[in-house]
């Protein structure tokens, strides 16, 4: 197990995940790309017990879309930052982590919905949609 630590962009708010290597998701979909400003989100879930803020936490602020969906960002900098998920599990951001940690893609989610303009992507299993749930957490927990 392995502690690594990350932080927003201004690094206003801070965290750290004990993990082992991490097991990285992409998802494709337009929300995503919204949310990243690039051609896909990459994130891995953390048990929560696993997952500490270590400061800034009054920076969080909440969109949240009349279907539910929310992003947590920094109020400071526009960062997306981690969030409960399913009361068990955090959401976490990979491109947060101040470390190059070890780490490979598990899977890619919503390809039918991904942007004309990327090039298929390589590695991990592929999904036109998404898998069910307990599938997606079984491959990337």
């Amino acid at each position: 197990m392995t502690t690594v630590h990350g932080s927003c962009l201004c690094e206003s708010v801070k965290f750290s995940v004990t993990t082992d290597a991490l097991k990285l998701y992409q998802c494709h979909c337009s929300v995503c790309r919204k949310v990243s400003g690039s051609a896909s989100g990459t994130a891995f879930f953390a048990r929560k017990a696993s997952f500490a803020w270590l400061g800034g936490q009054e920076q969080v602020k909440v969109f949240r879309r009349e279907s539910g969906y929310s992003v947590h960002f920094c109020s400071t900098c526009g960062s997306p930052l981690p969030h409960d998920f399913m009361g068990e599990y955090v959401w976490v951001p990979a491109g947060l982590l101040d470390a190059n940690v070890e780490g490979n893609i598990a899977m890619h989610l919503h390809l039918d919905s991904k942007a004309q303009w990327e090039t298929a992507p390589v590695g991990g299993l592929h999904y036109p949609g998404s898998p069910a749930l307990d599938e997606l957490l079984r491959m990337v927990v």
